[in-house]
């Protein structure tokens, strides 16, 4: 009688072996983009936004991008800033960019990202850029 070890050629040839099934490749996006939008009175509903990111896939897929955005809030002189709202696997949140600030953070399977410039003279802009480095595998 043959005696087979827990990682048997017999039972699992490939699986067993450490060998992946399916070949994956990794792609990056890296990106960095111009933001610029009028101010808009914080009190309106439905504000416009400007969409700086939108996946357009189902937020159980496993090719949502994960890594790293920073918005740059460059605006000077006005009293415009951004709200920026971002949509990833835990859930939304939104945060405040003031002028002349940053803000920066790490996202797992990462949906959406949208800002909304806000400030009481709705004839000023608010200027600033828009940086990402994420990552996604897919199968080859």
């Amino acid at each position: 009688m043959d005696s087979y070890t827990a990682k048997s050629d017999t039972c699992c040839p490939i699986s067993c072996a450490g060998l992946e099934l399916f070949a994956k490749e990794r792609i990056l996006i890296k990106r960095c983009l111009p933001i610029r939008g009028l101010c808009n009175d914080p009190d309106i509903p439905n504000p416009p936004i400007i969409t700086l990111f939108d996946s357009n896939l189902s937020p159980d897929s496993t090719q949502l991008p994960s890594g790293v955005i920073t918005v740059v809030n460059t605006t000077e002189n006005s009293s415009c800033s951004m709200v920026l709202f971002v949509t990833d696997v835990l859930g939304a949140v939104s945060t405040e960019v003031e002028n002349n600030s940053s803000f920066t953070v790490t996202v797992n399977r990462l949906s959406i990202v949208f800002i909304v410039c806000v400030g009481p003279d709705q004839t000023e802009f608010c200027t600033g850029t828009y940086e990402m480095d994420l990552s996604y595998d897919i199968n080859k």
